[in-house]
């Protein structure tokens, strides 16, 4: 529960998301920040992604945290962020039209790495995949006028909400 002028109560009470990582560390995520909480002092370090814009949240929000196999910590919501925990700061991944490899959308909502190691984004325009050797997406589109140079930044009804993979290795989408 957010406690006015406690710095170290969670900065943002929406809370969008948890994680758990490899170290035990519980990130949370909310609609104006990551959060990492301590259990043994029983408070919160903020990490707001766009500081300076601390009016209009949406682009601070967390929708979705992952851990890859490297060790990576990714947030959605406003683009796909890489975080480095040493620094503190976030590594913005966006759509930028002229680059086809970019993120297909600018709202991700969802974040799933396969058993195979490959990092799967569900956004508000389709499903991409990341390659880490390249830094660039494989787009999914799901649908096809999308593709045909429609501008993604709409809001449609193309958004993936969630990432699962069942024991075939099948993934399923929300």
């Amino acid at each position: 529960k957010r406690e006015p002028g406690n710095s170290s109560s969670i900065f943002d009470a929406r809370v969008q998301c948890l994680w758990e990582d490899r170290e035990g560390a519980l990130w949370v995520g909310t609609w104006g920040s990551l959060e990492r909480f301590d259990r043994a002092s029983n408070t919160f370090t903020h990490f707001v992604p766009h500081p300076e814009n601390l009016v209009h949240n949406w682009v601070n929000s967390i929708l979705d945290l992952r851990e890859d196999k490297n060790g990576t910590l990714w947030t959605g919501g406003d683009g796909l962020k890489a975080f480095d925990r040493v620094h503190g700061t976030f590594t913005p991944l966006r759509h930028v039209s002229a680059d086809s490899g970019s993120l297909l959308h600018n709202i991700v909502n969802a974040i799933y790495e396969d058993r195979a190691g490959t990092l799967w984004i569900g956004t508000g325009g389709g499903l991409d995949r990341y390659d880490e050797n390249t830094g660039k997406f494989v787009h999914y589109w799901l649908d096809p006028n999308i593709q045909k140079g429609l501008d993604p930044d709409f809001w449609g009804f193309h958004w993936i909400q969630m990432i699962y993979e069942d024991q075939k290795g099948t993934l399923w989408l929300c």
